[in-house]
């Protein structure tokens, strides 16, 4: 006799059961053309500013056209000697309009294809914009339109017409480029004095953001500030920006900053972006870009820089008071070939004063270098900090040339 008893189980209505694979495959058909909508719409927009071509025509019509080549070819020419003019009184060009400033300075705005080769012996290509400088076809750009990784460039002209660029001298630190083209009676810029402008004035941006696709766009706004010290990517330079509010975008580099009457007062570099932050553009300052133009055409490159053979980082306040020490900047790392080490300088230490300034952030220390010739000899007061006791001393540091190669 069988002792189990199987309780039967109670038995429920399939009628709201029997849909429920059903709906699970519909939620999951529409989660999956969701998905692929978004990758078809990301991969539209990314593909406005893509940066690589892997189409084998493309490539093979490239290696026919700079067979053989792994640097820019480079360019020894003599230089175009550009003229600030004076910016007119701002009242005289309140009838002026934007179909106005685009006549007058268009045509002087280029487009910039830079090529390189990766690993899978294809070419990167990236784009940027120009400023034609000469009616002989002197370039000004930025150099990281140029990238030193970059071995050819095509410069477009307004009218669509194509030409070689051969490299002249680019500087990374301050991110100017010089390119030249074999060109005869181009129209060239008409470049203002950018000491003269001020924060509200009308400005106009004209480049080719995205490359070819929206070549020759302009884009209105004002001055937002002037003298503004930022720091792109990792870099830190001794020019003070323009801020303005006119749309920059990527190609838009090297391109212009116009002011009412034509004439070019800045060269478009970097934009802060992201979700919080729109209309921060930043263009350098056409007046500041003249003497480092005027370097890179008679020495290749910029002489006279000083630097103190460190990597430091900046520590503020909160951070300093956590420490126990006082804000400035703190040595990450020490070049062998530096006066710090010989000067009883080391690692973890922080810099408060440089010849008597304090050392707040990189600019206050930048200031400092740039007021002085290599060779020179500063004075830094330093905090060190051994067994929670902190000391301070201070140390005469000769300083090094910056000797930077492009």
């Amino acid at each position: 006799m069988n002792n189990n008893i199987t309780t039967p189980r109670s038995k429920k209505s399939n009628k709201n059961n029997v849909h429920y694979p059903l709906l699970i495959i519909l939620i999951i058909v529409f989660i999956l053309l969701l998905i692929l909508s978004f990758i078809l719409g990301f991969t539209m927009a990314k593909r406005l500013y893509s940066s690589t071509s892997s189409n084998s025509n493309i490539t093979q019509s490239l290696e026919d056209k700079y067979a053989g080549l792994t640097k820019p070819e480079i360019y020894e020419g003599t230089n175009p000697n550009i003229v600030l003019e004076a910016i007119p009184d701002t009242a005289l060009a309140e009838n002026t309009s934007a179909e106005d400033v685009y006549e007058m300075a268009g045509s002087c705005v280029v487009g910039i294809t830079s090529y390189v080769k990766d690993q899978n012996n294809e070419y990167q290509v990236g784009y940027g914009s120009g400023i034609i400088m000469s009616s002989d076809g002197y370039i000004l750009t930025n150099a990281h339109v140029l990238q030193d990784s970059y071995h050819s460039y095509t410069v477009s002209l307004s009218d669509g017409t194509e030409y070689k660029g051969l490299l002249v001298a680019a500087d990374n630190k301050s991110d100017i480029g010089i390119l030249k083209i074999e060109a005869e009676g181009l129209t060239a810029a008409h470049f203002g004095d950018s000491s003269q402008i001020s924060v509200g004035q009308r400005v106009y941006a004209i480049g080719n953001p995205s490359g070819p696709t929206l070549n020759n766009s302009i884009s209105a706004g004002i001055i937002s500030g002037t003298d503004r010290n930022i720091q792109i990517e990792d870099s830190i330079s001794d020019i003070s920006y323009i801020q303005t509010d006119a749309a920059i975008n990527p190609g838009n580099s090297g391109g212009a900053l116009i002011n009412e009457y034509g004439q070019v007062i800045g060269i478009n570099t970097a934009k802060i972006s992201g979700v919080n932050y729109d209309g921060l553009g930043f263009s350098i300052p056409i007046d500041q870009a003249l003497p480092i133009i005027n370097e890179l055409f008679e020495n290749g490159r910029v002489t006279g820089r000083t630097k103190l053979g460190a990597k430091v980082g900046v520590i503020d306040k909160y951070y300093a008071e956590s420490l126990g020490m006082s804000p400035g900047l703190m040595i990450s790392s020490i070049s062998v070939d530096s006066n710090l080490y010989k000067a009883g300088i080391r690692v973890n230490d922080i810099i408060t004063y440089a010849d008597g300034v304090k050392a707040e952030d990189f600019y206050a220390l930048q200031s400092v270098l740039s007021s002085h010739k290599p060779g020179d000899t500063i004075d830094l007061t330093i905090e060190r900090k051994v067994n929670n006791e902190v000391y301070t001393f201070n140390a005469k540091v000769k300083l090094m040339e910056d000797i930077e190669e492009f």
